[in-house]
């Protein structure tokens, strides 16, 4: 089954709905991701149609590829639906329910059923138990939407549509906090995570969003991989916690993170406007945001809420460095600085001007926090250019990185001097500096 809710507000809507992890027909896996067969069941068909569909994907599949074929008529879009919706009532395998939204110039919401249409301002389709529970959270979280457990066992952080009123904003986040509490209880056939759709702007688009999920299990080709940089946040593998991060999306691609697997994964129209999984791999937060840069010039300006915090390039540079690859360390080390710099000091490499911003802060927690963070990234630099230095006999690049590997030592130095409120790195550094 599935579970799909709908809801217009004059002339914008809001669909909220999980996504196919696998088309399992015995739905022995409702919430195994199966990269072969997992799908988008919110498609947006151009800027101003949208269908939903729950039940046999093979029905959805051939009604989008009649609708391709006759975009622009709407009668013969439902009289389309009215066909692949019909089947055997008492064989759920064969029957698909059909949400279908047209924008302008009609904003009409329509439910497709057993050979029928009816026009409605809201709807569902999917699991009737799933559904009761929907309106249960939504009558909660519409009556506590300041209450204290708002998080316990699912975390959330929406980014909202650009022209909705406070309002229309309220209802959109507990529309899609309530489905995550129904996909969070575990009900036969609704598992996956929470894809938002909305008709904001005249125009249709997918909403990016993070969000712990319980409820996913991966196939054996993607075993867990434990201490991820969120795990403090929503809990870790030992438990069963995900997490979904939707970092990109617009009407014809969707990449979405598992960051505590380590798992990303591209969801790409194909040629009849189904959108199915493809390229899982194993990527962290940063090279998988790195690879839709590189490979799908994704901007970096919609990497929201991916983790890219200065700790994380330093962590990810430490992986490098723990691997003796050194190159690749120094460049992360440096991604680190310029992440703690970033929006009051862009850090370029001069070193002094650092310097110098550093002790005109007034706040001594930040001053502290910064020092011990540049030290941090430049001692290890320091040391990852050593290592370099040692690897080559041109003897020309020999005295390039050793010169490097002295500067950053003797600032490392210069801030134990100057700021002795941190950890001291003198002991080891001067001992290094020996070396060179």
């Amino acid at each position: 089954m599935s579970f799909i809710v709908v809801e217009k507000l004059d002339k914008k809507v809001i669909i909220v709905g999980e996504v196919l992890l696998s088309n399992d027909i015995e739905k022995k896996y409702t919430h195994r991701f199966d990269e072969d067969t997992s799908c988008i069941k919110n498609i947006i068909i151009n800027n101003h149609i949208s269908l939903s569909f729950a039940g046999n994907v093979s029905n959805a599949e051939k009604a989008t590829n009649e609708i391709n074929s006759n975009i622009k008529n709407r009668d013969i879009i439902l009289d389309i639906l009215k066909k692949y919706s019909s089947g055997d009532i008492n064989n759920e395998n064969s029957t698909t329910d059909f949400i279908v939204y047209f924008g302008e110039p009609y904003y009409k919401l329509y439910i497709i059923q057993n050979g029928k249409y009816l026009d409605c301002e809201k709807c569902y389709i999917g699991s009737q138990d799933a559904y009761k529970l929907y309106i249960s959270e939504y009558q909660y979280d519409n009556i506590n939407d300041n209450r204290s457990d708002i998080n316990e066992g699912v975390f959330e952080a929406i980014k909202y549509p650009d022209c909705f009123d406070e309002l229309e904003r309220e209802k959109y986040s507990i529309m899609v906090k309530s489905v995550s509490k129904v996909i969070e209880a575990g009900i036969r056939g609704v598992g996956g995570f929470v894809v938002p759709l909305v008709y904001d702007n005249n125009k249709l688009s997918y909403m990016s969003i993070f969000i712990s999920n319980k409820t996913i299990s991966l196939s054996d080709k993607f075993p867990t991989i434990e201490n991820n940089t969120i795990s403090n946040i929503i809990g870790n593998n030992e438990n069963g916690d995900y997490a979904q991060n939707l970092v990109y999306t617009d009407k014809d691609f969707i990449a979405v993170h598992l960051p505590l697997a380590k798992l990303g994964v591209i969801y790409i129209k194909n040629n009849i406007g189904f959108m199915y999984a493809t390229g899982l791999k194993k990527y962290d937060e940063i090279d998988f945001f790195d690879m839709l840069e590189k490979e799908y010039n994704v901007d970096r300006r919609y990497s929201w809420l991916i983790n890219h915090r200065e700790q994380d390039f330093t962590l990810k540079a430490n992986e490098y460095f723990n691997n003796k690859d050194y190159e690749r360390a120094i460049l992360f080390y440096n991604r680190a600085i310029k992440k703690m710099f970033e929006g009051t000091f862009i850090f370029e490499g001069n070193i002094s001007d650092t310097l110098n911003y550093l002790s005109k802060i007034n706040d001594k927690k930040r001053k502290g926090y910064l020092y011990e963070g540049l030290k941090i990234n430049l001692y290890m630099r320091g040391i990852s250019f050593y290592e370099l230095a040692k690897n080559y006999r041109n003897k020309e690049e020999y005295q390039k990185y050793l010169m490097c590997s002295k500067d950053d030592f003797n600032v490392v130095l210069d801030i134990d001097y100057n700021y002795d409120k941190i950890q001291s790195y003198n002991g080891s550094t001067i001992a290094l500096l020996s070396l060179i």
